[in-house]
């Protein structure tokens, strides 16, 4: 049993003839997205071994396997960071960014506040207006952090971080009325969180990065078709050539990946055709199946 189709193509160059591969998780289901049903479980169980990505590229694994204890089957994660960690501290990471982003910028300058020259009431309008805004606030859901650090190694003093979980959509910050002190503040996702969002995806593009150590000439880049369609049948691909395959690597290309992707420099590459060549500073694909 193989987590993703990706994971299976792995398993099937080694194994060839000698194995039968079962995959767990559809294709044309973002893998992040993919929750096991009871059925899927129950296979997961009978199978002789279970091969998965790791790296919390499937975020339903670890609770999977929980769920079977010691009927679990023997289970083997194929993929680590190229410095041989197996798991991510994404909160490390995060504090990590955010401190480094509160020392050294870039910083932008902001002046919160109202202008009261534009704010003049009668006391009668001025009383209305309050009752107003009290009964608006009251009405307002307020987000509470999950986690609250203090004064993080590598930050600027007294920094606080606070740790929210978000929901796809808009959010407002809100600040105390008295609090004239000037302040810094940083605002970033962690690293490996998703989006909650309904899974019908609505008309947006699924995106991924990943970074990957090429020792041979040629790759084969294949879809799989479900119900006799496939799921994606164009797709647009940014390869950067690198000699630091890391984490940092993506993103720092993050910028000049979106540039590429919503721009006209993509090579329209047809069914069988070969991605060639690559640029030195990257190349936009868009590959066309069926």
């Amino acid at each position: 049993m193989v987590s993703t189709y990706h994971v299976g193509q792995l398993v099937s160059a080694i194994g060839g003839d000698t194995i039968n591969v079962d995959l767990m998780s559809p294709s044309n289901v973002p893998v992040h997205d993919y929750e096991p049903s009871a059925a899927d479980i129950v296979r997961m169980q009978e199978s002789d071994i279970f091969f998965y990505h790791g790296l919390n590229l499937e975020p339903w694994v670890v609770t999977a396997l929980a769920s079977l204890g010691d009927n679990a089957p023997t289970s083997i994660q194929t993929h680590a960071m190229p410095t041989g960690e197996t798991a991510l501290d994404y909160e490390s990471m995060l504090i990590s960014d955010l401190c480094d982003l509160l020392t050294n910028g870039p910083f932008e300058s902001t002046t919160l506040g109202h202008d009261e020259h534009e704010v003049e009431h009668n006391n009668e309008t001025q009383d209305n207006h309050t009752e107003e805004d009290e009964h608006d606030h009251e009405g307002h859901h307020h987000a509470e952090a999950e986690e609250t650090i203090e004064n993080s190694e590598g930050c600027p003093t007294d920094t606080v971080i606070s740790i929210f979980h978000m929901e796809e959509g808009e959010h407002v910050l809100e600040f105390e009325e008295d609090h004239n002190d000037d302040f810094n503040m940083a605002v970033l996702k962690m690293p490996g969180g998703h989006a909650h969002h309904h899974h019908g995806h609505g008309a947006g593009a699924f995106e991924w990065a990943g970074v990957f150590e090429v020792s041979d000439n040629s790759h084969t880049w294949s879809m799989q078709k479900v119900d006799g369609d496939y799921a994606d049948p164009s797709m647009k691909i940014v390869i950067f050539p690198t000699s630091t395959p890391n984490e940092e690597a993506i993103h720092a290309s993050e910028e000049d990946a979106e540039t590429m992707i919503e721009g006209d420099s993509c090579t329209v590459v047809e069914d069988g055709e070969s991605i060639t060549p690559i640029a030195a500073e990257g190349s936009c694909f868009e590959l066309h199946v069926g």
